[in-house]
Formats: C-alpha cells, sequence, structure tokens
C-alpha cells in the first residue's frame, strides 16, 4: 500500500508540474502577444505543443474538472475559454472598423484585415444568415 501511494504522489507531482510548465509556456505566449488566443496547432520553440494544452484546459473546464485554482490563475490571463467566440468577435470588430473606415461592408471574398480572412469569415456569416 505504501509503495502504491508514493507511486500516486509521484504521478500527481509529475502532473502538476507539467501544468506549472505549460502555465509558463501560456504566460511567455501572453507577454508577447497580450493575448492567450493560442492557435491549435501551435509549438514553442522547444516544441512543447502549447495549443494543445489550451484546447485541453477548454475541455477540462467545460467538463468541470478545471481545478477552480487553476482556472482563476488562466483568468488573470485574460484566458479565452470560447475561441470560437473569440474569433467572431475580433472579426466583427475588424468589420465594424472596416465600416467605418471606408462606409460600406461590401467586402470582396479575398480581402484580409490585420492578417484575418475577413472577406471569407463574412462570407460565411451571410451564408449562416441566409440559412
Amino acid at each position: 500500500r505504501a509503495i502504491a501511494e508514493k507511486m500516486i504522489s509521484a504521478v500527481a507531482r509529475e502532473l502538476s508540474d507539467g501544468w506549472e510548465v505549460n502555465f509558463g509556456l501560456l504566460h511567455r505566449f501572453w507577454e508577447k502577444k497580450r493575448d492567450c488566443e493560442v492557435p491549435q496547432g501551435y509549438e514553442t520553440e522547444s516544441g512543447e505543443k502549447l495549443g494543445h494544452w489550451v484546447g485541453a484546459q477548454r475541455k477540462l473546464r467545460k467538463k468541470g474538472l478545471l481545478l477552480t485554482s487553476r482556472e482563476r490563475r488562466l483568468d488573470k490571463l485574460w484566458f479565452t475559454w470560447d475561441a470560437i467566440d473569440a474569433k467572431f468577435e475580433r472579426n466583427f470588430e475588424l468589420l465594424l472598423a472596416l465600416v467605418a473606415r471606408e462606409g460600406h461592408a461590401d467586402v470582396p471574398d479575398s480581402h484580409v484585415e490585420e492578417g484575418e480572412n475577413l472577406g471569407r469569415w463574412l462570407g460565411t456569416q451571410r451564408t449562416r444568415y441566409a440559412a
């Protein structure tokens, strides 16, 4: 029984240490980008799959399995819990800025605004609305 308890303790410590390492990587990402919108396939220079880790944190929270203390720490970095909603809001803000600048929302499908394919996004929104 004592051996099993030691093994459980070692596994728990390793999982906790792994979380801390990834949280540190996320913090560095935030310091550079000023957001936590890590692309799903994003890997750090050292090969850590930060995008997968971020996705795992979202899934754990959605299932109610993320420790409250960890959720709070992620919240302090303005962690993006709903990536789809965040993407919509970003593109909508870009569209509003374009309309304010150009005076219309007649955006060609190939139009890119601040690195986002705004034209394709807008076409998708129009198709969804028409359905």
